[in-house]
């Protein structure tokens, strides 16, 4: 991961151990994802469990890092408020302050 951001200087990791928060939405995620293969396996394909676990944990393997930066982003959107009208000088001031 990036130390800080491109295009406005953001510093990521706050910190040490911010991004922590991070695990329960991408629990959360994780659980959603797991609900939609559920339902395909049960209104689609008919419930079979041996291949709905199979399917779920691949899922969730396959998905797990775009899950793991998408939470991140998720949270960070949390805490950070981004203002695309601030240029750079204006918001490398404000976190000087």
């Amino acid at each position: 991961m990036n130390e800080k951001c491109e295009h406005c200087g953001l510093k990521y990791e706050m910190e040490p151990g911010f991004f922590q928060g991070a695990m329960y939405v991408s629990y959360a995620l994780g659980v959603a994802l797991s609900v939609v293969v559920f339902l395909a396996f049960f209104l689609v394909i008919g419930f079979d469990p041996l291949w709905f676990f199979i399917v779920n944990t691949l899922a969730l393997v396959v998905f797990a890092p775009f899950l793991f930066r998408f939470a991140r982003a998720i949270y960070l959107n949390i805490f950070v408020h981004y203002d695309k009208n601030t240029s750079q000088d204006q918001q490398v001031e404000i976190k000087q302050n």
